[in-house]
């Protein structure tokens, strides 16, 4: 009977992420890079070196550093929707990271695709606000 032995220094292979999973970190990854450094400040190379893949990788899976920044607005916004919806702070629901992240999505709303997203997004809170019962001139 053969004994399966792993020879020394020799590790594992990691398991492969899906496709999925590795969009998730990205986007995690984005959020903090956007948040430190604003639409402007952050770079295509950055992002994926934070994120831990490559250049060309990031953009097939997001086509643009602005379509990035665009699904990094809309995850951040149904944070913050969720958070009028569960009458939580927002210093509670987003952290320090999700604060300084909705202050750039402010910063770059010079960027038409940015504002419109930022104005519609605005709107669907006023109404969960609304719906909420909550105070919206409080909020």
């Amino acid at each position: 009977m053969a004994v399966a032995t792993r020879k020394r220094g020799v590790r594992a292979s990691p398991r492969r992420r899906s496709a999925d999973e590795r969009r998730e970190l990205v986007l995690a990854a984005a959020r903090r890079e956007f948040a430190a450094l604003g639409l402007g400040g952050a770079t295509g190379e950055g992002l994926s070196y934070r994120a831990g893949i490559s250049h060309p990788y990031l953009l097939r899976l997001f086509g643009s550093k602005r379509e990035l920044f665009l699904e990094v607005v809309e995850r951040l916004f149904d944070d913050v929707i969720a958070a009028a919806r569960a009458d939580t702070s927002l210093k509670d629901a987003l952290g320090e990271d999700g604060r300084a992240l909705l202050l750039q999505c402010f910063a770059a709303c010079g960027v038409d695709e940015v504002r419109l997203a930022v104005q519609r997004r605005m709107g669907e809170l006023h109404e969960a606000i609304e719906r909420a019962g909550s105070d919206t001139e409080a909020v």
